[in-house]
């Protein structure tokens, strides 16, 4: 199973970083400054063909993310183009001219900035990481369809989501899929030497009762967790099953005791927002884990960094999270301010 999961040039995370130059690979620095790019995002995909590059960042899932590096030379003609897709959340450009005018910028709110020096990228680029908006499918289920194809589709969607994740909890695992996860991650990060150095923390000392700490850092973990989570990767999913299921027993030992009224902010397409309008009175369910927050405003403060446009709308989920209801997925604090739900977790 394991060689069967390692498919040449599949990016595992969300997130990838997309670098076009005419001259990249003529240059010896650029060599250097890509392995440090890979140290902060894993997947990076290099182009100095043009058409390739667009063709490429149309091509990616509008449920992932992409960052865009490029030379200011060539910046103006492919941001025109692909400034407006959904994947793309930020663009960097380096080798610019002061001198040069640059007004033409103000018309692409994802320029996050302009460098002189190619070595400024990482710097600049890093701290932005946890600012992309996090994106997930959000599946609906409504009892009165009509005969409506894409409601039952929709429907369909619900109930596979719900019995994947029940089955990988009821399946028993043991420590060959750990073993066999373990492998696939430094496979997947075999020129990522951060990434490799948390792998083998990770094979040395982990326990189940540390499954929530693990899954919070920002690491190999819950970055293809994360994905294969978002796109019901079955096959990793089921190497997953020990962490997903003591991830499970910490959030039920953990359980919020009470009702708590908790906010969540998003950033969804006028498609998905039409969803949510016709399931009004149906069921939702999350097919990742999903992180709440208890005070409304440290919610809202988060749009400040993201930009409604015609396409997508910024909205605020208000939920009322009730534990004494039977059968439902455990949620419990993951810090003073936020709780986190199970992945799987259905709302009315």
């Amino acid at each position: 199973m394991e060689k069967s999961l390692i498919i040449k040039d599949l990016n595992y995370e969300r997130l990838s970083l997309v670098w076009f130059d005419y001259q990249i690979s003529h240059l010896p620095e650029y060599v250097n400054l890509q392995e440090k790019l890979r140290n902060i995002i894993n997947y990076l995909k290099i182009f100095e063909n043009l058409d390739q590059c667009e063709q490429y960042i149309q091509s990616i899932s509008d449920n992932d993310r992409v960052i865009i590096i490029i030379n200011y030379e060539s910046a103006q003609e492919i941001i025109s183009h692909i400034h407006s897709l959904r994947q793309v959340d930020s663009i960097y450009i380096y080798n610019v001219d002061e001198k040069i005018n640059k007004k033409w910028i103000e018309n692409y709110f994802k320029i996050k900035c302009m460098v002189v020096e190619l070595d400024e990228l990482i710097i600049k680029i890093q701290p932005n990481l946890n600012k992309i908006d996090e994106s997930f499918a959000i599946f609906s289920f409504k009892t009165n369809i009509n005969h409506d194809q894409s409601i039952t589709e929709l429907n369909n969607q619900f109930l596979y989501s719900q019995i994947i994740m029940d089955c990988l909890l009821r399946i028993e695992n043991n420590l060959s899929d750990r073993t066999q996860l373990i492998s696939l991650c430094q496979n997947i990060y075999k020129d990522n030497k951060i990434q490799l150095n948390h792998i083998k923390e990770f094979e040395k000392t982990y326990i189940s009762n540390q499954a929530l700490s693990w899954y919070m850092k920002d690491i190999f973990l819950s970055k293809i967790l994360n994905k294969a989570l978002s796109i019901q990767n079955i096959d990793i999913l089921f190497l997953y099953r020990f962490f997903l299921y003591d991830i499970r027993e910490q959030l039920i030992q953990n359980q919020y005791p009470s009702s708590i009224h908790l906010y969540r902010t998003l950033i969804i397409s006028n498609d998905e927002l039409q969803i949510l309008k016709n399931t009004i009175n149906g069921f939702i369910t999350i097919n990742t884990f999903f992180t709440t927050k208890f005070n409304r405003q440290l919610a809202l403060d988060e749009f400040d960094q993201w930009v409604s446009t015609d396409n997508l709308q910024r909205i605020l989920f208000e939920i009322d999270a009730h534990p004494q209801v039977d059968n439902i997925q455990p949620f419990s604090t993951i810090n003073s301010s936020e709780i986190l739900f199970m992945s799987g977790s259905i709302f009315h």
